[in-house]
């Protein structure tokens, strides 16, 4: 039984397929045939890794397959004389003379290649783990890497100065090859042991030609080191959208119309002065629809940005389905669609469920239903970078999980990381450390960050869960606090607690509480700036809050 998972568009978690295997299994010999034609000549020692029998019985079919002529059996010097098996045609190849191979090759321990002179690598460049460098059969360096979140590591390059044109080379095919994995970023600390800052011009030169760039003690490639306070890049962030106590807007309603998609009345609160009325009574005065954004979740927003998240997914809606959908183009009223089809109400949400999901029929503000068309005339792949260009256009500095998380589902890793490149090379995005202590590789808009140092320190506030910034603080809630959804607590710019709430009734129910002492007042501002009750039965640090 095999488990795999697939994606698929619309649906927020993988499909889970069980298929049973059932493979034919080939005779031991027949096997053992196929497996020594794909290793090439390979020592008897060295087959027993890869065989469960007894090495009597291996033993006995080698035997039987070299006097039936299949397999032949070579004697090299190891420096010893040694038995290899291999087929007959390797054999002929092999006794043709022909010059040594004295390519340079970058391995890994595990690869086969560099398992069949394991002794020799640990013989002249010691234990521990590395890549080792080969010239030909002969090793000659090793490269200490390892990957750090989104980069390379590079803490040394012990490379012979002979062979270093040839080595940054292989070296450059390596990097290229991490990209793969969305990779694109390494840093080197020290070359042969020596510091980079001690690196004579020749080798600096040599290196600079395959992308690396001297960035203070360390090199660079493929980004910039230049890191500033995580205070300074989230007080810019707050700037930006609305929450800093110096940019909030006046009222409720030039908040509406400064954000694109709102999920409630905690989202809408903290970005403006004064709150006269709530979200639901703004609903009808400017024709806001409630549907389901990238994220999977429940908004409320504009028709026409409906249709552009529509045209985004490119989804083709169930055939099955059109004429609920023809139903919707020309009439809102739900009721007289189930009359005409004479359907109960459980029976109408389970049919239009699949819509709603995929975002083709949004709720409008009289609690009907209307169809959403995509945008005609539109190229997709063009409509796709715009969105995230618009998305990145308020954030000063956000990691690639970051965007992701903020883009939603419906945008793959590999495409958010080729339309952050083109963002690179237009000068609309930089790449690096920006951030201090933080290890992974941020984009960043120089001139927010430039800016952020203008800005007065930021008031003491609650980020809600329904906060469209939320998905940027995931990762400090998840690590920090242990909540993978919650209300996050600010003092001085800083998280300090986060806590779960249920918000029925008109009241904060605060039932789990993780954090300072000192976010508990910051939370009773919360719900007397929102004109909520607060109720608890927690305790923290032994005393019952009130």
């Amino acid at each position: 039984m095999v488990k795999q998972f697939e994606d698929q568009e619309g649906r927020r978690r993988r499909v889970t397929y069980f298929r049973r295997v059932v493979e034919k299994p080939m005779e031991f010999e027949e096997s053992l045939l196929e497996l020594i034609r794909r290793m090439g000549p390979v020592k008897l020692h060295t087959l027993r890794f890869y065989v469960s029998r007894a090495a009597e019985i291996l033993s006995m079919a080698l035997r039987n397959l070299e006097t039936e002529g299949r397999i032949t059996r070579v004697v090299a010097l190891q420096p010893e004389p040694t038995d290899f098996y291999c087929t007959p045609e390797e054999a002929e190849f092999l006794r043709t003379p022909r010059r040594e191979d004295r390519t340079l090759r970058i391995l890994t321990q595990s690869d086969p290649y560099c398992s069949r002179f394991i002794w020799e690598v640990r013989s002249k460049l010691k234990g521990g783990w590395y890549l080792p460098v080969f010239k030909g059969v002969d090793p000659v360096g090793k490269i200490l890497m390892y990957r750090v979140n989104d980069y390379l590591e590079v803490k040394d390059l012990q490379v012979p100065y002979a062979y270093l044109d040839e080595f940054c080379t292989a070296f450059e095919v390596l990097l290229d090859n991490w990209s793969d994995q969305l990779i694109d970023v390494a840093v080197m600390t020290a070359f042969n042991g020596e510091p980079v800052s001690d690196l004579d011009e020749t080798s600096l030169k040599v290196l600079e030609g395959i992308g690396f760039k001297k960035a203070g003690e360390r090199l660079i490639r493929g980004g910039i080191i230049d890191p500033q306070p995580r205070e300074l890049a989230e007080r810019a962030l707050f700037h930006q959208h609305h929450l800093h106590q110096h940019s909030r807007l006046e009222n409720e309603t030039m908040a509406l119309k400064h954000m694109t998609e709102t999920r409630d009345d905690f989202a809408l609160r903290g970005r403006c002065e004064l709150y006269r009325v709530n979200l639901k009574s703004m609903a009808t005065a400017n024709q806001l629809h409630m549907g389901i954004n990238l994220r999977g979740h429940q908004v409320w927003s504009s028709l026409d940005h409906f249709r552009e998240l529509v045209s985004i997914r490119g989804m083709e809606p169930d055939e099955e389905l059109w004429d609920v959908l023809e139903f919707f183009g020309n009439n809102s009223d739900p009721k007289l669609f189930m009359e005409r089809a004479a359907m109960k109400r459980a029976a109408f949400r389970k049919l239009i469920q699949p819509l709603l999901r995929s975002g083709h029929l949004v709720q409008d503000y009289r609690s009907g239903f209307k169809t959403v068309d995509p945008l005609p005339n539109v190229d997709r792949p063009v409509l796709r970078k715009e969105y995230l260009r618009k998305l990145v256009k308020a954030f000063p500095v956000l990691t690639l999980k970051q965007l992701q998380r903020i883009a939603g589902t419906a945008f793959k890793p590999e495409e958010v990381k080729s339309i952050l490149a083109e963002f690179e090379e237009d000068g609309t995005l930089i790449k690096g450390f920006l951030i201090h202590d933080l290890h992974e590789v941020c984009w960043g808009r120089k001139g927010l960050l430039e800016e952020s140092s203008n800005i007065a320190p930021i008031r003491d506030f609650v980020l809600p869960p329904s906060d469209y910034l939320a998905p940027y603080f995931s990762d400090i809630l998840r690590q920090r606090f242990g909540f993978g959804s919650a209300y996050l607590v600010f003092r001085n710019a800083e998280p300090v607690a986060a806590f779960k709430a249920n918000t029925r009734e008109k009241v904060i129910d605060v039932t789990d509480f993780v954090g300072e002492e000192s976010g508990w007042r910051i939370i009773k501002e919360f719900a007397w700036e929102h004109q909520l009750p607060l109720k608890t039965s927690i305790r923290i640090g032994g005393k019952k809050m009130r």
